[in-house]
């Protein structure tokens, strides 16, 4: 009697993980928070959340795209050099128009064309010419990170119109991949971190 009450206890587990499967990623995401919690004590402080909504903000922009194309049953290869694309575009756009508030809104808008029409290309080849997604879009992928490469062959430069925005007045700051940039003409060089904050810069 006990072996098929526990027959049909799992029975009815699995039925409701069919039925409602974001319960195993609540429980998991319980699990693993419960965890954090109790390794890290000060992770549900704000300067921790703070911290870590900075850092983590791009991925979690990046996997809510994903999750969109894994619900679709395909899958993307090229989102991460999509990504770094419109990131040196952007950059690239608003040095070059001056770094004005209105160049930015341009650069930004410029950023935005570049991921559509990358997109648009990946629609292309995997809907219309019929290709495996997983081979179309890693083939793009190539594509996308050599013109990332040829827009910014080298990391670094100057990009002060990021202080011009104010990053001081927003309560997360800036994410840390856009807040980090050096201000040179001083004595030594200085690092602005989100929040306006001063490092020494050691190189």
């Amino acid at each position: 009697m006990s072996s098929i009450t526990a027959v049909a206890s799992g029975s009815k587990i699995s039925v409701n993980l069919r039925r409602y499967p974001y319960w195993l990623a609540g429980a998991v995401f319980i699990a693993l928070f419960s965890i954090n919690v109790c390794l890290q004590p000060r992770f549900i402080e704000w300067g921790s959340i703070q911290s870590n909504l900075t850092t983590y903000l791009p991925l979690i922009i990046l996997t809510t795209g994903q999750t969109y194309v894994v619900l679709g049953g395909s899958v993307d290869l090229s989102i991460g050099a999509i990504v770094s694309l419109v990131n040196v575009v952007g950059v690239r756009s608003i040095e070059y128009l001056g770094g004005s508030p209105t160049a930015i809104l341009e650069g930004i808008g410029l950023s935005l064309a570049v991921g559509l029409g990358a997109g648009f290309l990946n629609g292309i080849a995997v809907g219309l010419l019929r290709l495996q997604p997983i081979v179309a879009t890693f083939a793009t992928s190539i594509v996308f990170s050599g013109l990332a490469l040829y827009v910014m062959p080298q990391a670094g430069g100057r990009q002060d119109y990021l202080h011009k925005l104010g990053a001081r007045n927003y309560p997360l700051g800036w994410p840390r991949e856009l807040c980090r940039f050096k201000r040179r003409g001083h004595a030594a060089d200085e690092e602005y971190c989100s929040g306006g904050g001063r490092v020494q810069d050691s190189g």
